[in-house]
Order: C-alpha cells, then sequence, then structure tokens
C-alpha cells in the first residue's frame, strides 16, 4: 500500500512536467534550454545555500522571522537574476524559451525539494495525506516557475529593445511597470506564505488553497501579458 502511495505521489509530483514536455515542446532543441534551466537552478541553488551557510549560519526554516523572511525575498531576487541571465544564452521562439527554460527550472526546484522527502516519507509504514498535498503543491509550482520565466522574459525583451535604440510604445512601458509589480509579488508571497503558515497557523489544505489561487491568479496575469509581447 505504501509502495501505491509512494507511485502515486511521484506520478502527481512529475507527471505533469512530462505532459507539458510531449504537448508543448518535444523538439532536439528544447532539450538544450531544459538543460539550461536544470543546471541553472542547481548552480543557483548551491550558491544561495553556500551564502546562507557562511553569512546566516542561524537561519531555522521552522520559525518566522522578520530578517529571515526578508532574506527569503532576496533569495527570489537571485533566482531572477539568474533566470534573465539564462534566458540571454538560450536561443528560440519565444514559446520555446519560456517553456524549455521554465520546465527546466521548475523540474530541478521541484526534483530537489521533493524526490528525497517522497522517498523517505511517502514509502513509511503510516500513510500520511501531507505528502498528496505536498505532490499537488508542486502542481501549483510550475505554474509559478513558468509565470516567473515568463515575467524575466518580458524584461529581457524590452532591455534587449532598448539596446538596440529601438522606440518603445507607452504601452509597453505600462506592460513593464505591471510586470515588476507581478515579479514583486514573487519576492513578497514567501513571506505571506511563511506568515499564514506559522503565525496564523492556518491548516495545510487551506494554505494549499491559498497557493493554488495565487498560483493561477499569476498564471492568467501572465499569460495575458506575454501574448500581447
Amino acid at each position: 500500500m505504501t509502495f501505491v502511495h509512494f507511485v502515486s505521489c511521484l506520478g502527481l509530483t512529475f507527471g505533469p512536467y512530462y505532459l507539458i514536455y510531449k504537448t508543448k515542446l518535444n523538439e532536439s532543441r528544447s532539450i538544450s534550454m531544459l538543460m539550461y534551466g536544470v543546471f541553472g537552478n542547481i548552480f543557483t541553488q548551491l550558491c544561495k545555500m553556500i551564502i546562507l551557510a557562511t553569512f546566516f549560519t542561524s537561519y531555522d526554516t521552522s520559525i518566522f522571522n522578520v530578517f529571515q523572511e526578508v532574506i527569503k525575498g532576496m533569495s527570489v531576487l537571485i533566482d531572477l537574476v539568474s533566470i534573465y541571465m539564462i534566458l540571454k544564452f538560450v536561443y528560440g521562439s519565444k514559446d520555446a524559451k519560456v517553456l524549455g527554460v521554465g520546465l527546466g527550472w521548475s523540474f530541478a526546484s521541484t526534483a530537489m525539494m521533493r524526490l528525497a522527502q517522497l522517498w523517505m516519507g511517502a514509502l513509511g509504514q503510516e500513510f500520511s495525506w501531507q505528502y498528496t498535498l505536498d505532490s499537488v503543491e508542486s502542481n501549483f509550482k510550475i505554474l509559478q516557475d513558468l509565470s516567473m520565466v515568463a515575467l524575466t522574459y518580458l524584461v529581457f525583451k524590452v532591455n534587449q529593445q532598448q539596446s538596440k535604440k529601438k522606440d518603445s510604445n507607452v504601452s509597453s512601458n505600462l506592460s513593464l511597470s505591471t510586470v515588476y509589480i507581478l515579479l514583486a509579488g514573487f519576492m513578497l508571497y514567501p513571506i505571506v506564505n511563511s506568515y499564514l503558515e506559522h503565525i496564523v497557523q492556518m491548516e495545510p489544505i487551506q494554505i494549499l488553497l491559498t497557493n493554488g489561487i495565487y498560483s493561477v491568479s499569476i498564471a492568467f496575469l501572465t499569460k495575458n501579458l506575454i501574448d500581447k509581447e
């Protein structure tokens, strides 16, 4: 029974990545974009771990601390810079770059965060719904990561146009302002999520629903922006 539970959680966690790849990408050139996203994420997380271990030795994610939460929000800025640099090195269409890099980035995050957790927990003797909730949350993480890459792509595209001294119309400036607001949301949301968990002490299912509403909303707004690009 525990093995079936493990396989179910594994499929729920990583199945969407395969489906998105087969339906939206599935090209030989997209493999390189996926690899850029995967290894770019791994390198970024290693750098963040080194920084935390060196300068913030007392960092504890089990409690809510304002200073720690600010650091957590700033770490998202490092992710955004890394994604921006990756987008400079990959070539392809808009959709291929966003989906390729975004899917690779998200897959690496989920694998590092959930794989060992599922192996150690979902195969345990006692059944727990927490691992199913975590698997569903990983699906929301895909929406968040793809949105973050898409918004970063819009910033990259505007900067690229400005570097070529092309005129930017008013609507693109308004869109970019919206992009910056949404990107700031990625830095603030982990703080809000931690506050709801540790201070408000919401139930896991309530936090999951909140996460789902945020993920779907940010994905909807991002799609509208990138379709106008």
